[in-house]
């Protein structure tokens, strides 16, 4: 399951990650927030995809517009705390055509944590 968790020093991040080949370069796509990183090693994309991610988050909590983002994409938040959680797999794959391409390759799935330090 995708979750993020918001609080004052960080945020956790939890994604479901499709790592494949496209072109003969190395892709990490996380369908849950539609991000993608990539690279000509894995090594190249995993550092990708985490700027790629780190850098949504910041700009999303320094500009205010990260909530709306993760509702547009299905997500929702449970209580008052800053607790997120993207929909299920199946509704992701019936709605992302992206991700809907990548499952026809090769690829494998992996589970990516992060932890963000918030800005102060």
């Amino acid at each position: 399951m995708n979750r993020i968790d918001i609080n004052t020093t960080n945020i956790r991040v939890w994604l479901d990650v499709f790592s494949y080949k496209e072109d003969g370069v190395q892709m990490m796509y996380a369908p849950a927030l539609d991000l993608c990183g990539y690279g000509a090693t894995m090594d190249e994309a995993k550092k990708s995809f985490e700027v790629v991610v780190t850098e949504y988050l910041r700009f999303g909590l320094e500009n205010g517009t990260l909530k709306d983002d993760l509702s547009a994409h299905g997500w929702t938040s449970s209580s008052e705390m800053q607790e997120y959680e993207s929909p299920d797999i199946l509704s992701i794959i019936r709605s992302n055509k992206q991700l809907q391409t990548v499952m026809h390759r090769n690829y494998r799935k992996i589970s990516k944590r992060l932890s963000v330090p918030v800005a102060s």
